[in-house]
């Protein structure tokens, strides 16, 4: 290491003792309104935009999220790397990010404006390129965005509250984006089944993100003086990259982190994209009652930000993490249940009480569950230079990255064969206002998307319990890393003193 680089460090170390005030958390937290409005849109309304609205097969769509989601998950890795070695004056992160915002938008717009003359294959190439198009423009300024997250701060608390703005956001996408299709663009529940309102949708998401990724990029290059240096990488790209790869697999607490996230998105991909039949066909709500719904979900989101922080000064947040994962799955398998075997009536108070508080306790374990797995990576991290002297955040987040997007994938397909296992049809509207679906398939639906999900899911909490990276391992480690960052920087400072002297 140089003696700029080792100086840079030790200045930048400093820099980062400093908190960071609410003004920047915020302008870096919005860059979360990128992730928030692209995923709810996909995974709240693609699958019943490409079944229920556009005729593809329960199994052809499913495939269609898969490819997409291969696609991505082989990217993240890519540009992980990537944003770990990118060596220019606005720094490693920046770049990457200012030069997604603009695929994005055309793709997520183009995702939902599918022509109405497409059918079959033609059909499916159109929506799969275009969810390719989305989702790696999502992940090339998502990952960096995270990494960067990671860097700016050491504390094992702020960067949870870091990550509490980011959540913020994301709240906010997950009330926007689902008002703007029920509320604004298909107000009524025949709507839902017309393409007409999916177009200005897709659009004016795509401008939301789009907006929000230049904002967060431009507004944070204040914090470049905090950030890590790196020499400007040397050796073959793709060689490195495998030696890299290799690298955070040999790291345990990464292995825990990266294989319950493969469970848990297995689960969560299954339900994110029958969500929709389930509401609409197996609880039978209105568009209105889903828009109190996700209202009541973003408030109990709101309240797991305070929470998160609160319980992180009582419960290491490994432990945190398996309790709440826990938690969610019970509640998710027990309700649709109770309604199954006449526990819970068809509607009214006795059914909408327990759904509206369900949802709002989903919705702080779901923020909690965010905050806690966000932090824990950058602690990871941290652990991971003090082992191999390299900083990996943006390779860290990719393979996180890698292992929910193939296991969303995954959970997709698993989604779509299950619903064409079930009987379950396509292309609804055409088949008329008059048309019914059977409870028995209702009920083959409920069970898929709850108890089936959710047990699968609470596997996930099991593998955590053997993660040991708490909070006094993590201050042992920032602290043999400062001594060595302060070590390096005196001993480089010395050498040159020493070449100048020899010189004269």
């Amino acid at each position: 290491m140089s003696q700029a680089t080792a100086h840079a460090n030790a200045e930048a170390e400093k820099n980062r003792r400093t908190h960071l005030g609410p003004g920047l958390k915020t302008v870096y937290g919005s860059g979360a309104l990128v992730d928030g409005m692209t995923s709810t849109a996909i995974n709240t309304f693609l699958f019943f935009y490409m079944t229920a609205v556009c005729g593809l097969s329960g199994s052809l769509a499913g495939a269609s999220l898969v490819v997409a989601l291969v696609v991505d998950s082989v990217a993240d890795p890519l540009i992980g790397s990537l944003s770990d070695n990118t060596h220019t004056r606005l720094g490693r992160r920046h770049p990457w990010m200012l030069a997604a915002a603009l695929p994005l938008l055309l793709s997520l717009g183009l995702l939902f404006s599918a022509p109405a003359a497409l059918k079959g294959a033609a059909l499916f190439v159109w929506l799969t390129l275009a969810a390719i198009g989305a989702r790696v423009s999502l992940s090339l300024f998502n990952l960096p965005h995270a990494a960067l997250g990671a860097e700016i701060s050491d504390d094992y608390a702020e960067r949870s509250n870091i990550v509490a703005y980011r959540a913020i956001f994301n709240i906010l996408a997950a009330i926007l984006c689902p008002a703007l299709a029920y509320v604004v663009f298909m107000p009524s529940a025949g709507a839902l089944l017309h393409r007409s309102g999916y177009v200005p949708f897709g659009w004016v998401c795509a401008a939301i993100a789009f907006a929000a990724a230049v904002a967060s990029t431009l507004g944070t290059l204040g914090v470049l003086p905090r950030l890590h240096r790196i020499e400007k990488p040397a050796g073959q790209p793709l060689a490195r990259f495998f030696r890299e790869m290799a690298e955070i697999f040999r790291n345990r607490s990464f292995l825990i982190l990266f294989v319950g996230s493969l469970i848990y998105f297995i689960a969560l991909g299954i339900t994110n994209t029958l969500g929709l039949h389930n509401a609409k066909f197996f609880w039978r709500f209105s568009n209105a009652t889903l828009q109190w719904l996700t209202i009541a979900g973003a408030a109990g989101s709101v309240a797991g930000i305070p929470l998160s922080s609160f319980l992180q000064r009582f419960i290491d947040k490994h432990k945190l993490l398996m309790i709440t994962i826990f938690l969610t799955c019970a509640g998710q398998a027990i309700v649709p249940v109770l309604r199954i075997v006449g526990f819970l009536p068809a509607g009214g108070p006795g059914l909408m009480i327990p759904i509206f508080v369900l949802l709002t306790l989903n919705g702080t374990a779901q923020v909690v569950i965010a905050v806690t797995y966000y932090s824990m990576t950058a602690d990871a991290a941290d652990e991971h230079e003090l082992i191999y002297r390299a900083r990996r955040e943006g390779l860290y987040f990719a393979g996180l990255g890698f292992s929910q997007k193939a296991a969303s994938a995954l959970g997709a397909f698993i989604a779509g064969v299950a619903l064409d296992a079930i009987g379950f049809p396509s292309a609804i509207a055409a088949k008329g206002a008059n048309f019914h679906i059977p409870w028995r398939t209702s009920v083959e639906l409920a069970v898929i998307n709850g108890p089936g999900a959710y047990i699968l899911m609470s596997s996930a909490a099991v593998l955590i319990f053997f993660y040991r990276l708490d909070r006094a391992a993590h201050a042992r480690i920032l602290r043999e890393l400062s001594d060595r960052r302060k070590t390096e920087s005196e001993h480089q400072a010395g050498a040159a003193i020493a070449s100048t002297l020899a010189a004269d």
